[in-house]
């Protein structure tokens, strides 16, 4: 199923709460509708003109990653971010790419925390997360902005560390490095 259709799928599950008082109210599930990529404006003979066709799937696409955010499905999210980023990468906009990448980890980060996942599955979530905060790292510094990469470097540190504990089953807990 396309990224489109599932992120529409679950904008089309609207739900009313009636209310005692009057009207109807729109209950917590309700989320906005995303534009269509085929709307009428996509369809104008000066569409060069006006519009990036890179700039608006980044728009959808930011949209969509903010969906199955408020969805909580996280994988989907960090999924998304990255085409984000690489769609930023196109816009030639590397502090957006970056910040996209940072995202994409964090939502990674976020689906290790259960959602029913198995230790394979969880591990790949956090080599995800890893490897889009390397792409970050990498952008960050190209861009001289060495204190953003530094502080991406130190989350895949944390990140590394607690799997080697896992690993390891939580060997130097007490900070005595096991002797």
């Amino acid at each position: 199923m396309s990224l489109y259709r599932l992120s529409t799928a679950l904008l089309s599950s609207r739900s009313i709460v009636p209310s005692d008082d009057g009207p109807e109210v729109p209950g917590p599930c309700q989320l906005p509708r995303l534009r269509s990529p085929t709307d009428a404006r996509t369809h104008t003979p000066y569409r060069g003109l006006f519009g990036n066709k890179y700039e608006d799937a980044a728009e959808l696409y930011e949209q969509a990653a903010n969906q199955f955010k408020l969805a909580k499905l996280w994988k989907e999210a960090g999924d998304t971010y990255v085409k984000l980023a690489e769609v930023g990468l196109k816009l030639e906009s590397k502090h957006d790419a970056a910040g996209a990448y940072v995202e994409a980890a964090k939502a990674y980060q976020k689906s290790e925390g259960g959602d029913g996942l198995s230790e394979k599955e969880v591990a790949k979530m956090t080599k995800k997360a890893i490897g889009s905060l390397e792409q970050a790292v990498s952008l960050y510094t190209d861009m001289g902005r060495l204190g953003m990469a530094a502080r991406q470097l130190r989350e895949i540190a944390e990140q590394m560390e607690k799997e080697v504990e896992k690993e390891v089953g939580g060997w130097g807990d007490d900070g005595s490095g096991g002797a």
